[in-house]
């Protein structure tokens, strides 16, 4: 008679499990959508465009830069191509890099949040992410997979 109940409590955390998961919204699905994805790790914005665009700023008056591409083929791992530089510092002039991001909303904060960004108001979602990969690219790699003017000159708007 002990089983049942045991049993009827695997069988609850099971779907309680499954309908918490359920309302985590992939982040392709929220860039359709709205246009956009952003995220912030303190220091600068990921921001992710509907038309493909990856825009990452420093969230104060001086950092990292990178202005590319992005792709996914699935709802959690990006493909970042992009020309990498210092906003208000020296970078290297052809510094053209290919960065692969694992991201997941955080499970319990899935709507984001209006925050100020460099000069700018992003609707900011909290996430978790890692670094898979980073590789130095060439000049004909990265433009290969541009395939457009600058991007720095793209429209953001999706």
């Amino acid at each position: 008679m002990k089983k049942v109940p045991i049993l009827f409590s695997a069988f609850l955390i099971t779907i309680t499990v499954a309908c918490v998961a359920a309302e985590i919204p992939k982040i392709t699905d929220i860039i359709q959508k709205e246009g956009k994805f952003v995220f912030t790790d303190s220091s600068s914005t990921y921001q992710f465009y509907k038309n493909g665009v990856f825009i990452l700023e420093p969230t104060g008056f001086s950092g990292r830069t990178i202005q590319g591409v992005w792709k996914t083929e699935d709802s959690n791992l990006f493909v970042v191509t992009g020309k990498w530089g210092w906003m208000n510092g020296i970078s290297k002039t052809n510094d053209f890099r290919q960065l692969i991001l694992s991201i997941t909303l955080h499970p319990e904060q899935t709507k984001g949040d209006e925050r100020l960004g460099a000069m700018k108001r992003f609707k900011i979602y909290p996430v978790y992410f890692t670094i898979e990969k980073l590789i130095e690219i060439s000049k004909d790699q990265y433009e290969k997979e541009i395939k457009a003017e600058p991007v720095a000159q793209a429209d953001r708007k999706g």
